[in-house]
């Protein structure tokens, strides 16, 4: 059906580039309608394969160094470091059934600080680690087509950043129905999962 319509706006398309060029007598501007009027429609479709194809590559390599995993502070300095001696313990509601390893920092008669700010970012709090509920996890989404997310996991007791992820992307979404909103990443997806197994095995476990 999507590709029906696709053909069908094509051939509309070009119809109106014949019917123009054949009106228009001045010689610069028909050339200027044949060139330009089938390139504005094909991008208006397909703007976000041009973004991946030939934009992307350009806009991942400026900020590779930039990107990726960076350690704040490592597990022999964590462990090093003295703390307040926060005690945060769980709801009796959080007690009762057995949650993922992040959960809802409400789960927790702790309060939480629900913005964080770090260097020139400001980040959300997204979530708490279950096994040492002095970690918190803050997020930064960012915003626009050229957008940069990153995580922070922070220890509230010992009030030291642990890491940081620097993920680059390319959002775009479509003004055209069939295509919804699409996503480029610039490093590979499971790099966040690495980062939150790292914090788990050395952050997590009795000192």
């Amino acid at each position: 059906m999507i590709a029906l319509m696709i053909l069908t706006f094509f051939i509309f398309v070009i119809l109106i580039t014949i019917g123009l060029a054949y009106v228009v007598k001045r010689k610069w501007l028909k050339c200027c309608i044949i060139v330009f009027l089938p390139l504005t429609a094909y991008f208006g479709l397909f703007f976000e394969h041009f973004l991946q194809l030939f934009v992307q590559p350009i806009y991942c390599h400026i900020h590779q160094k930039e990107a990726g995993i960076v350690i704040h502070t490592t597990p022999e300095e964590w462990k090093a470091t003295q703390g307040k001696g926060i005690v945060i313990q769980p709801l009796d509601r959080f007690k009762q059934y057995d949650a993922s390893l992040f959960v809802d920092a409400d789960d927790f008669d702790f309060n939480y600080e629900t913005r964080k700010q770090f260097g020139n970012d400001e980040y959300e709090l997204s979530a708490v680690n279950k096994q040492n509920p002095s970690i918190a996890l803050y997020i930064d989404y960012g915003l626009g087509t050229f957008s940069k997310k990153q995580y922070l996991y922070y220890d509230v007791d010992k009030n030291r950043v642990l890491a940081t992820l620097s993920q680059y992307r390319i959002i775009y979404e479509s003004s055209f129905l069939p295509f919804p909103k699409v996503g480029y990443e610039c490093e590979k997806e499971n790099l966040y999962f690495e980062l939150k197994s790292y914090i788990n095995k050395n952050y997590t476990a009795s000192e």
